[in-house]
């Protein structure tokens, strides 16, 4: 239910106010547009150049040889070129846009995740508006367009924004179902649910949480009021909100390792082998110093300067407002700590992970504006309130070098260069090998090449040295013993650290 209105809102000018507030919001997403739209055709190379050179390339081999979901290809451990993970839905999605536009494959991807980001903003905005009011959701819409952490990573070729509004998507129309009980809200809840649990079930796990905290006063009504067969529908439904995503996100996960388990150069990538990896230890939990690292990006990107005062601000705003705003204040908090907690070395190795939480941070950082704006009102210093504002925004300039890389980028950055280089030393059909870049997509995708990434102790090309379809070798330490293994080669350049030799 909306916040309770204030006397101003319960008056004749509330449609007026509502006018206002909506126009706000198309303020913000014309803002938030221009920039996210400067160098947009750059080449995937700035940050975590790796997470989405895996995603392009995919699309690559779509746009080379057709669409596939349950065997799609990633061509860069070897034949046959499938090291599944996520459903690949965005790169379905950045597939079609590639082949109805007709742009380069670069600019298709990036405009994908844009396409994806704003679909996230939309289900958040409808969501906060649901819960706590259109003040707060215009607030949460401001924070969640306008910092430095999502105007990065709302450009990049990940597939975690399409996670993000599916998932956000899918809780907004199952609460709408225990809200109305019409049919289509709920079938469509389940089916963004599942989509969401099999594109990224590390995202999921926050808006199921969150979930969990707004469903349960719902439930709670709908079980204790109304005949029994209703209430048996409502217990039923929100068991099955839940379980339906989590379930088909596990079936995908188990048909991934399938696929990878087959293969020796792949079967190190199960997600039984990455367990530690994706879990950490108890030892990481407790200790500070990755929780700092977290805390830091939070504070850098995602809330930056003076809004990070914010979040206390919004804790302290559970004590008023009506009582969907404080569920929903209070939800935003546990759906961020919960995927932390749990997937604690992603998130302590990776930024771009708070993806998942910058939803719920975009929350607690308009409900903490809201409640200090209502304090300095209450206070008599209304007068305040601009200068305050003004304060919070050049106090988050310093966090905008966050985003630099981003526009930096292009495409004669030292990877690129050697992806042309290996594209004039080899014909299209030909593959790669490359040695120093661990399993990363990166020098294959800038090539549009298929390959074997040889990364000592985890992945071996000898039995597949002697193929003929190998035309050349990029090495970063080319030992004699690696060497040997194509003894037919010729070096024919330098770039970025790596030496290239061509094979025949």
């Amino acid at each position: 239910m909306p916040e309770a209105p204030t006397q101003a809102e319960a008056g004749p000018r509330a449609p007026s106010a509502t006018r206002r507030l909506l126009l706000v919001c198309l303020l913000l997403l014309a803002i938030s547009l221009p920039a996210r739209l400067v160098n947009l055709g750059a080449p995937p190379l700035d940050r975590h150049d790796f997470r989405q050179t895996q995603t392009a390339i995919t699309v690559w081999t779509f746009l080379k040889g057709g669409p596939s979901v349950l065997h799609y290809q990633t061509p860069v451990l070897g034949p046959p070129w499938e090291v599944p993970f996520e459903l690949p839905l965005f790169q379905l999605s950045a597939f079609a846009v590639a082949r109805a536009s007709g742009l380069p494959l670069d600019l298709a991807c990036r405009l994908t995740a844009l396409l994806w980001f704003y679909s996230s903003a939309w289900a958040l905005f409808a969501l906060v508006r649901s819960r706590g009011g259109l003040r707060l959701a215009t607030a949460s819409l401001a924070v969640y367009l306008l910092t430095p952490f999502t105007l990065v990573w709302s450009r990049a070729v990940l597939i975690d924004f399409a996670a993000v509004a599916l998932s956000l998507g899918g809780l907004h129309l199952g609460l709408t179902w225990l809200a109305t009980r019409r049919l289509w809200p709920a079938a469509f809840a389940l089916l963004l649910g599942a989509l969401a649990g099999m594109t990224k079930l590390t995202t999921l796990v926050g808006v199921l949480a969150l979930g969990a905290v707004l469903g349960f006063d719902d439930l709670r009504r709908a079980v204790r009021s109304g005949p029994l067969p209703g209430r048996l529908r409502a217990a039923a439904f929100s068991a099955a909100l839940a379980a339906i995503p989590l379930g088909a996100g596990v079936v995908w996960t188990r048909w991934a390792d399938r696929i990878k388990a087959a293969q020796p150069a792949t079967a190190w990538l199960t997600s039984e082998r990455l367990w530690a990896w994706n879990f950490g230890t108890l030892a990481q939990r407790a200790s500070w110093e990755p929780w700092g690292e977290i805390l830091g990006r939070i504070g850098e990107a995602l809330l930056p300067g003076a809004l990070m005062l914010a979040v206390p601000l919004a804790l302290a705003s559970i004590r008023h407002g009506s009582r969907e705003r404080r569920t929903l204040v209070a939800g935003a908090l546990v759906g961020t700590l919960v995927p932390i907690l749990v997937f604690f070395n992603l998130y302590a190795v990776h930024d771009y992970y708070l993806i998942a939480a910058a939803p719920f941070l975009a929350i607690l950082g308009g409900a903490g504006v809201l409640h200090g704006v209502s304090l300095l009102d209450a206070a008599g210093g209304r007068r305040w309130i601009g200068p305050v504002l003004l304060v919070i925004v050049l106090s988050s300039i310093p966090s905008w070098g966050y985003a630099r890389a981003a526009y930096e980028v292009s495409s004669e950055a030292p990877i690129a260069r050697l992806g042309r280089l290996i594209a004039l030393t080899t014909r299209p059909d030909q593959w790669v090998a490359v040695q120093g870049d661990q399993w990363s997509s990166r020098i294959l995708y800038s090539a549009r090449r298929r390959g074997f990434m040889i990364w000592d102790g985890h992945t071996d090309v000898t039995p597949l040295a002697g193929r003929p379809e190998f035309g050349a070798l990029a090495c970063k330490e080319c030992t004699p013993a690696l060497l040997s293994l194509f003894p037919r080669r010729e070096l024919v350049g330098r770039e970025a650290d790596f030496d290239l030799y061509r094979l025949w």
